[in-house]
């Protein structure tokens, strides 16, 4: 995954998770803040990352997501359990995993084999 998917993931992850929008999503690998906008309606997440300068959506299904990123026209899905989620990312090919605590998304990127952590 590329940063910014990241960043869009942890994203998702924590307006799924709280069932409403946010504002920005701290990536602490990095030390910064993106600034996010958008809606959430019962069935869809529609987002702007000013920092990347594309919309992203995604169509919900109870806990589980289908994101379409239109930076790099590829998708992710993402599935959430309790206090954990799994996805795929087409961009890299790879799956990722992760945990969600109240201040905290951590997730673990298999195509670098590394955790990353976002405040939000």
């Amino acid at each position: 995954m590329t940063p910014g998917t990241r960043a869009i993931t942890a994203a998702v992850v924590r307006i799924m998770k709280k069932n409403h929008m946010i504002d920005r999503i701290e990536d602490r690998d990095q030390a910064k803040k993106i600034s996010i906008s958008g809606t959430l309606s019962a069935k869809a997440i529609d987002l702007y990352d000013h920092s990347r300068g594309c919309h992203v959506n995604a169509t919900v299904d109870g806990h589980h997501a289908t994101v379409h990123d239109h930076k790099t026209g590829k998708y992710l899905t993402l599935t959430i359990s309790g206090t954990s989620f799994s996805g795929y990312d087409s961009g890299s090919g790879k799956n990722f995993s992760g945990s969600i605590s109240d201040s905290t998304i951590n997730i673990y990127d298999s195509e670098d084999g590394k955790h990353h952590v976002y405040g939000g």
